[in-house]
């Protein structure tokens, strides 16, 4: 009996220790170094679910330049189906060419992290748009789970 509660006990250490699961713990994660909000530019996100039969959770937040999150941290999943691309931009009303879901930021400038749940490779894609000139500019993602 003295046997099975502890192993009964240390079954629940184990479940709790587990649970506690927070941002970092996410099986995928991925940086992209450089986002920009001014009257002038902003920015677009593109995420491609490469996965052909299994859809993910992407979570998605943006961090000023000091590492605060300055993106709505309750609304921050998105669902991606299988061969599925989602459009983030940083402007409220982009052009209609580009179809992308707005994400309110409170700074103008900083880095954005995503994480897919499941772990999926998505393949992320980021640019700046001038809208003077129009000119787009790439700007790298760095996937961190293989260091940069």
């Amino acid at each position: 009996m003295l046997t099975r509660l502890f192993v009964i006990a240390l079954a629940l250490l184990i479940l709790t220790g587990a649970s506690l699961a927070d941002w970092d713990d996410a099986a995928g994660r991925g940086l992209i170094p450089f986002w920009i909000n001014t009257p002038t530019h902003y920015t677009v996100l593109v995420f491609i679910n490469g996965s052909e039969e299994y859809h993910d959770v992407l979570h998605l937040r943006f961090c000023n330049t000091e590492g605060d999150f300055c993106s709505d941290t309750t609304s921050d999943m998105f669902s991606i189906r299988d061969d599925e691309m989602l459009m983030f931009s940083t402007r409220e009303n982009p052009p209609p060419l580009f179809n992308c879901t707005h994400i309110h930021v409170t700074a103008p400038h900083g880095y954005a992290m995503f994480r897919p749940l499941s772990g999926g490779f998505i393949h992320a894609f980021a640019f700046i748009v001038n809208e003077i000139t129009g000119q787009l500019v790439t700007v790298p993602v760095h996937y961190q789970d293989s260091g940069f």
